[in-house]
């Protein structure tokens, strides 16, 4: 059976992260972008090697990793003690496979590919889940290419958990290629793994049959899509508001430089280093746009003022020091006019004139 990819699809994607789990659960990481991770079981175990298990290794190169409930290779019954899974996948028995960017870098995870078998029984299945919030949030594999697993799938048969595959009994190990298993992870499109964060997935493995040794073996997974720098065309001015008076701001990039700066008509701009001639420009609202790259730009929005006028005035000039509540007008005197006369003393012993003197009274206060 094969869903869910395209020859655009596959001609795009590369191995990203590989885990070969022949000798151990270390990644090989294939591209720049990604930090390696090692997977981890959920109520699964490594086989132990003893005659229970018919001595068969947690690791080998012809098997790769092989596993079950318990380490003798039983536990899969769900009506045992404790119970396993049973045949079809359980949501508490899998194995555990992380994607992580490294920073700087934004991935694109479009399939994981695997060689897979149980060992000994031919009721086993698996069921394929991911998730980029740590399964809060619970997707479903959306098909693949199952024709050289070596099991005709029955219809219907999407890879997810709810629609498992069947996996080949193989007593001596998968192999790959015959063995092997490509699902497509969101179909073509793929899933998007943002700088520093985390692609899940979970393997989930059920096997019908109740006697030992039963062991799921695995080995060979790769996950195949891209890895490209990250967005990042943060930038950031001073202020988000200017006076055309003040001195012309420049941003500061924080992002990737050697971008450049535009905006609307009316905002006179540096594209090179997003300085603003504030003269220059017309008073108003922008957005400016810094881009880094033609997938890859940032926005911030300014405003340019026109200068303010510090202009004032009193309702007059002169006010007095006396009022308390508001300020009053003093009076003003008005002119005095003084007249002098003189007239004969009254006897010879007057030595001086006298003088008389007539005035006019200043005018009433004002109030």
């Amino acid at each position: 059976m094969s869903l869910g990819f395209s020859a655009k699809s596959q001609a795009q994607s590369t191995v990203l992260e590989q885990w070969p789990l022949l000798a151990d659960n270390v990644a090989t990481v294939a591209v720049t972008g990604i930090t390696p991770t090692t997977p981890t079981f959920t109520s699964l175990v490594l086989s132990d090697n003893s005659a229970a298990s018919g001595t068969i290794p947690g690791y080998s190169a012809a098997r790769g990793q092989a596993f079950a409930p318990l380490s003798t290779g039983g536990g899969w019954s769900s009506t045992g003690t404790p119970p396993g899974p049973g045949t079809n996948p359980s949501r508490s028995f899998y194995e555990e496979f992380t994607v992580l960017a490294a920073s700087g870098y934004s991935l694109r995870v479009d399939s994981l590919i695997l060689t897979s078998a149980i060992n000994n029984s031919a009721a086993g299945h698996l069921g394929v889940s991911y998730s980029t919030d740590g399964f809060t949030t619970i997707n479903e594999v959306s098909g693949g290419n199952f024709t050289a697993s070596g099991v005709t799938q029955p219809t219907g048969t999407t890879g997810g958990f709810p629609n498992p595959v069947t996996l080949p009994n193989q007593t001596a190990g998968p192999t790959v290629n015959a063995n092997t298993f490509r699902l497509a992870l969101n179909g073509a499109t793929g899933v998007t793994v943002a700088s520093g964060k985390t692609l899940s997935i979970r393997l989930y493995y059920g096997v019908g049959s109740s006697g030992t040794p039963r062991q799921a073996q695995l080995k060979s997974v790769s996950a195949k899509g891209a890895s490209t720098v990250a967005c990042n065309a943060a930038f950031a001015y001073a202020s988000s508001s200017f006076c055309q008076s003040g001195a012309n701001p420049t941003p500061t990039i924080t992002g990737t430089t050697g971008g450049t700066f535009s905006s609307t008509s009316g905002l006179t701009i540096d594209p090179a280093t997003g300085t603003i001639n504030l003269t220059g420009s017309t008073a108003g609202t922008y957005t400016v746009t810094y881009t880094a790259s033609s997938t890859c730009s940032s926005t911030q929005t300014i405003t340019i003022t026109s200068g303010s006028s510090a202009s004032f005035s009193y309702g007059a000039s002169s006010y007095c020091t006396s009022s308390t509540a508001t300020a009053r007008q003093c009076w003003q005197p008005a002119p005095v006019q003084v007249l002098f006369r003189l007239r004969p003393p009254a006897s010879p012993w007057t030595p001086l004139p006298v003088l008389l003197r007539r005035a006019t009274r200043p005018p009433a206060r004002i109030p």
